[in-house]
């Protein structure tokens, strides 16, 4: 994928999710209090939108460090950020996911009526359990980075100080791909998750609409017309989220395995167009965010039409 195909494609995807989540911050910040979201959601949306933001100005200030050609501690700041709010992002969407699908799937077992009636409490640890990781993870992808800079200055260190550097180091990497193994392990169980949930919101979808077309009733209830929105934006989510992890997935396994390097261009791609589905489907499902853009709509429409009676 060349520069220009990937210029054409990405600058336009940025720029609408940019602009889409920086009207979701003015919502979730400025909310009637009718409007009010209750918890979990509003804490899961605020992780994810603010983790949106982070990661699309992270990623274009790398971008164009890169193209300028400065290859300097700012921009590796800059990919540290892009690559674990990108993270936040994904598993964030998994649990809100996870949540829509408690509320919407009657639970029949033993274990979905636990975990309907413990859902809240096992989001906010996953929540806290997710900025811990992140913190880590931002962690050790620095002592990765400078272990590698100091790796490939040792040539310059001579006797005992090198060798114990040197044994140091190892260590660090060491601790760093049992990381990496756990978070393959992690984005695994995710993606299970994500799976499950998408499935069983379809499934228990079908059969409700095939119980109403068997009984004769009709399809514009509001909590039925809710429950179709939440399951199509839960199936594009998991589509999305499937994409970006598999493609996240095949990269690090090729890298790891084989001599390969990243395909920059082909990379941003697909985690951009992870993230304008996700904003889409952020606009689509979430009412707060529909509602206040028909108000300020209105809002805008009503000034208009007074300033042109005041002409």
């Amino acid at each position: 994928m060349d520069r220009t195909t990937t210029t054409i494609v990405n600058v336009p995807l940025v720029f609408m999710s940019l602009l889409m989540n920086s009207f979701f911050i003015y919502c979730l910040g400025f909310s009637d209090p009718s409007e009010k979201l209750k918890q979990p959601v509003s804490c899961l949306l605020c992780t994810l939108v603010c983790s949106s933001v982070t990661y699309l100005i992270s990623m274009l200030a790398e971008v164009v460090l890169n193209m300028m050609g400065t290859h300097s501690i700012t921009s590796l700041v800059f990919y540290i950020l892009s690559v674990c709010t990108l993270s936040s992002c994904m598993t964030t969407s998994v649990w809100l996911n996870f949540f829509y699908y408690t509320k919407i799937v009657p639970a029949q077992q033993a274990l979905s009526i636990w975990i309907k009636k413990n859902v809240k409490r096992i989001i906010y640890v996953a929540w806290f359990f997710e900025r811990i990781w992140t913190l880590l993870e931002i962690s050790l992808t620095v002592l990765q980075l400078h272990a590698l800079f100091t790796l490939a200055t040792l040539n310059y260190t001579t006797g005992s100080i090198k060798i114990s550097l040197s044994r140091s180091l190892e260590k660090a990497l060491d601790f760093y791909f049992i990381f990496s193994w756990l978070l393959k392990t992690y984005f695994i169980v995710s993606v299970y998750v994500m799976v499950w949930s998408t499935v069983s919101m379809s499934c228990f979808l079908v059969r409700h609409v095939a119980k109403m077309i068997a009984s004769g009733q009709a399809y514009s209830s509001p909590k039925f017309c809710g429950q179709v929105r939440v399951v199509i934006t839960g199936i594009l989510q998991g589509l999305l989220y499937l994409l970006c992890g598999a493609w996240i997935c095949y990269n690090m396994f090729r890298e790891q395995f084989t001599d390969k390097k990243l395909n920059e261009n082909a990379h941003y791609t697909v985690c951009n167009v992870f993230m304008f589905g996700t904003t889409l489907n952020l606009w689509v499902g979430q009412s707060v965010f529909r509602q206040r853009a028909v108000n300020v709509i209105q809002a805008l429409k009503g000034k208009l039409l007074m300033m042109k009676l005041e002409l």
